[in-house]
């Protein structure tokens, strides 16, 4: 506690304290205030440069699920143009295939079509250019094709700061998403319908159950007690295969 007992000393003193103390105030306040904007600034600057690593980022999931689903869409087709969704296929004299048995090696089968066609996919921006070599090998269950990106890289820089980013990037590819039915469901419907009692049931029994295909079933009649049925699947929708639009279409016997 300070005691003053000169009053007119206690007020000189009084008003020395008071200037004093609001300058202080004042020059702090300055310092606070330089020193907060310059917080700002280079928080924006960090911001800024953060923005554009993850504008990159989006970028790069964008063309990875881009490439992905049109490499996934040309292996469904080859897979059907070669028949190698069937086991061991056999044809009759009208070189129409039947469809017997699903083949077990299929899901191996379509991962290495799936390689193959999504090597084959340009990407136009300098950083995605090795992306294809930081792609971990996918995984695919029939339906579900999982692909994982690693060891890939995303620089961005300016007068103060440098970032290096390695971002997780895991993506999934439904066939039913992209407007197809995986083989397994076709062969489980193919075995519940192929004993209905007419044709026009057969067709309703397919349709009911495919939701990405047209259907269109014949009869072909070998003999009074033997026929058989040839089925016809047209996908709904149209794939930029080869450069161009068109169906997915395909056929097979059910006996």
């Amino acid at each position: 506690m300070l005691i003053i007992k000169n009053k007119k000393g206690s007020e000189s003193i009084a008003t020395t304290l008071l200037v004093f103390l609001i300058l202080l105030v004042c020059t702090s306040s300055l310092f606070i205030f330089i020193t907060h904007s310059k917080k700002v600034n280079i928080e924006i600057l960090d911001a800024g440069i953060m923005n554009e690593v993850q504008l990159k980022q989006n970028l790069a999931e964008f063309y990875i699920r881009e490439a992905s689903e049109k490499a996934v869409v040309e292996s469904y087709d080859e897979v059907i143009k070669n028949n190698e969704y069937i086991k061991e296929p056999t044809y009759n004299l009208e070189k129409n295939v039947e469809f017997n048995e699903l083949n077990n090696n299929l899901n191996q089968i379509f991962i290495e079509k799936f390689k193959i066609n999504f090597k084959n996919y340009k990407f136009q921006e300098d950083y995605l250019k090795n992306l294809q070599e930081n792609i971990s090998p996918p995984f695919f269950d029939g339906e579900k094709l999982n692909i994982n990106v690693s060891n890939f890289e995303i620089n961005e820089f300016s007068e103060k700061i440098n970032v290096t980013y390695y971002p997780k990037i895991s993506l999934n590819i439904e066939l039913n998403k992209i407007g197809l039915d995986n083989f397994d469901k076709i062969y489980q419907i193919k075995e519940e319908c192929k004993d209905e009692e007419s044709i026009e049931k057969m067709e309703n029994c397919f349709k009911n159950n495919l939701t990405n295909f047209n259907v269109k079933i014949v009869e072909k009649i070998i003999s009074e007690d033997e026929k058989y049925f040839i089925v016809n699947l047209t996908s709904k929708k149209e794939f930029l295969i080869n450069g161009e639009f068109k169906k997915i279409d395909f056929s097979f016997i059910s006996l």
